[in-house]
C-alpha cells in the first residue's frame, strides 16, 4: 500500500506539473484564446460580459497568477506539491499500527490470564478505543496540523 501511495502521489505531482507547463505555454503562445476561455468561464458563473472582460484584462497582466487561475478555473487542479515519500511513510506506519490492533488482543491475552479465556473483550475494546485515535493521528500527520492539547 505504501508503494502504491508513493507512486500515485508521484504520478499526480507529475500530471499537475505537465498541465501547468501546458497552460503556461498556452498563455504565452495563445493569449487571446486563453482570455476567451476565461471570459467564458466567468460568464458561466453569472458575471456579465463587461465585468468578465475587466477581470480577465486585469488577470492577464500577471502571467503567473493567470496560469494559477486557469489551473483552478479551467482544469480544477489546485497545485499542491505533496511529498510522495511522506505520504508513503504515513501509509506504511498506519498499516503497521492498524494491522497490529487486532493482534494486540491476542498478545495481551497471552500475558494477562483474565483475557486469556476470552479474547473477544480485549479485541473489541482495543478496536473501539484505539482505531479512532489512530485515524485522527494519521489525519494530523497528513495535514501538518498541530496536535490539540
Amino acid at each position: 500500500m505504501a508503494v502504491g501511495d508513493f507512486l500515485s502521489t508521484k504520478a499526480q505531482n507529475e500530471y499537475n506539473r505537465s498541465e501547468r507547463d501546458r497552460e503556461s505555454w498556452e498563455v504565452e503562445n495563445h493569449p487571446a484564446g486563453e482570455k476567451q476561455e476565461l471570459i467564458e468561464i466567468y460568464r458561466e458563473k453569472g458575471i456579465d460580459l463587461e465585468d468578465a472582460n475587466k477581470i480577465v484584462d486585469t488577470i492577464s497582466k500577471y502571467p503567473s497568477a493567470w496560469v494559477d487561475i486557469m489551473m483552478v478555473e479551467e482544469l480544477s487542479i489546485v497545485s499542491e506539491e505533496e511529498s510522495p515519500l511522506k505520504n508513503s511513510a504515513v501509509t506504511f506506519i498506519s498499516f503497521i499500527i492498524f494491522g497490529f490492533i487486532p493482534l494486540a488482543a491476542y498478545v495481551v491475552s497471552r500475558f494477562v490470564p483474565v483475557f486469556g479465556e476470552n479474547t473477544f473483550i480485549p479485541t473489541s475494546t482495543l478496536l473501539r478505543v484505539k482505531k479512532i485515535d489512530l485515524l485522527k493521528f494519521k489525519e494530523l500527520l497528513l495535514k501538518k496540523t498541530k496536535v490539540p492539547m
